[in-house]
């Protein structure tokens, strides 16, 4: 099967978020994934307790409200006493047209980690990512979700 490309490029990151007294979710330390289309303003997120060291993990998560694009690069004070991100990893990739709405299939071709993490993630790796699931497999397949080993949420 041939993928058709949906966008150019799609520029991916990885975010610890220290919480502050003010985060208006009731949660602890966590991790933001955001995989944000090239021009728009805010970009799709994911929030997770903890992120797979490699692949085919089981990890909760949910989908939260789209974020700021210039959290895709942004380190630093969340405002409003809301806490302090770290990018963890970040790249590069294209998002894959998929027939259903509902879910986000993307293959990450170029991303790196900050030195003090350590990952066992391919050097291309796909992530298909739905409200009940987020899924990361090395080897191409077809877009449809349910046929993957899950992370689910």
């Amino acid at each position: 099967m041939n993928d058709a490309i949906e966008d150019d490029t799609v520029t991916f990151a990885l975010v610890h978020h220290v919480v502050g007294p003010n985060l208006e979710r009731d949660v602890g330390d966590h991790f933001d994934w955001l995989l944000g289309d090239s021009d728009k303003e805010h970009v799709p997120t994911w929030s997770s307790m903890m992120i797979p060291r490699s692949l085919d993990q089981s990890i909760p998560g949910c989908w939260l409200p789209d974020h700021r694009r210039h959290y895709l690069t942004y380190e630093g004070p969340v405002g409003r006493d809301r806490g302090h991100v770290n990018r963890v990893a970040w790249g590069r990739g294209y998002k894959v047209k998929n027939r259903d709405p509902d879910t986000f299939l993307y293959q990450l071709t170029d991303w790196t980690c900050d030195p003090s993490w350590t990952f066992d993630w391919p050097p291309s790796f796909r992530i298909i990512i739905s409200r009940q699931k987020l899924i990361i497999r090395s080897r191409k397949a077809s877009p449809s979700a349910d046929s993957w080993p899950m992370l689910r949420w």
